[in-house]
């Protein structure tokens, strides 16, 4: 009888040390588990942190840097049958849309716009800038440059913005002018080269403005033939003689606020000089929505 308690008493001793050994090992393993999430979190919450930071670097990069590159950009191609050339400029206000001066479709010489060139990387990157055949352009008609000198040019085919293209907004009815604008003029016409040079101008008094062009017998009408509009139809900057071939340029406030306030109509020659001027693209918000569908 006591060898077979002795031998009882074994057993269960036994099982409980192998249970024992069970309970180490499956506390050990866990211990691991904890120690790798913990690893983990770590690194995902340095990836997020960082992330987030170059997030927030290159936003401020982007507020304090008015234009860093000009994706909205465009050139309109020119040819006449024998040679091609660069034209006015445009930029992208839509995916479908953009604007220009309507005195640059008012072609002579038989010349037709057979392509427009958008966008570029700040590197100027010639293969990301999109080429689009003339072909596709479709352009309002009704002109009357006596009250508004901007044209609408819809693309048949929507682009797909990228960094390197992607529209540029008009500034809302209400939004007031800020005194400091700036807009980019080419370094030169040859049809491939999209750079541009920053230029920053001041806007100044309507009275000024009309005194000054009334002195090279100019009259310019605020309002409008007729006064159509309630509103005042161009804008008035300093600046000097703009080479051509930069007529339609957006101009936009130095805060990059990411709106265009104008397009550059006119300005001082070799001869006269008078302050440039911008058509108040504010004012012409809802004829612009109405000729969207052009192309259709």
């Amino acid at each position: 009888m006591i060898f077979e308690l002795t031998e009882v008493n074994k057993a269960p001793q036994h099982y409980s040390a192998t249970n024992d050994r069970k309970l180490n090992y499956s506390f050990t393993w866990k211990q691991v588990f904890i120690n790798i999430s913990f690893y983990i979190g770590i690194v995902s919450f340095i990836v997020s942190f960082t992330y987030l930071f170059i997030l927030a670097i290159n936003a401020y990069i982007d507020s304090n840097t008015p234009i860093k590159d000009t994706p909205y950009l465009a050139k309109l191609i020119y040819s006449n049958g024998v040679e091609s050339g660069s034209g006015c400029t445009a930029f992208l206000i839509k995916n479908s849309i953009l604007l220009s001066a309507a005195h640059c479709l008012m072609l002579n010489n038989n010349a037709t716009i057979t392509a427009v060139h958008i966008g570029g990387t700040k590197e100027r990157n010639y293969e990301d800038m999109l080429k689009i055949p003339g072909t596709q352009l479709h352009f309002k008609s009704d002109y009357d440059l006596e009250d508004s000198d901007f044209a609408v040019i819809n693309l048949e085919y929507p682009i797909i913005p990228t960094d390197a293209v992607r529209p540029l907004s008009i500034a809302p009815r209400g939004s007031s002018i800020p005194k400091k604008l700036i807009f980019n003029e080419w370094s030169d016409d040859s049809i491939d080269n999209m750079d541009s040079v920053q230029v920053t101008v001041s806007v100044i008094d309507l009275l000024d403005c009309l005194i000054s062009y009334r002195n090279i017998n100019i009259n310019l009408n605020i309002y409008g033939s007729n006064y159509k509009y309630k509103r005042p139809i161009f804008f008035c900057t300093d600046g000097g003689y703009i080479r051509a071939g930069n007529s339609g340029t957006p101009i936009i406030a130095t805060d990059s606020d990411g709106y265009a306030y104008g397009l550059l109509s006119k300005g001082p020659t070799e001869s006269y000089s008078v302050p440039n001027i911008f058509v108040d693209l504010r004012t012409f918000i809802d004829e612009i929505d109405e000729d969207e569908g052009i192309a259709s």
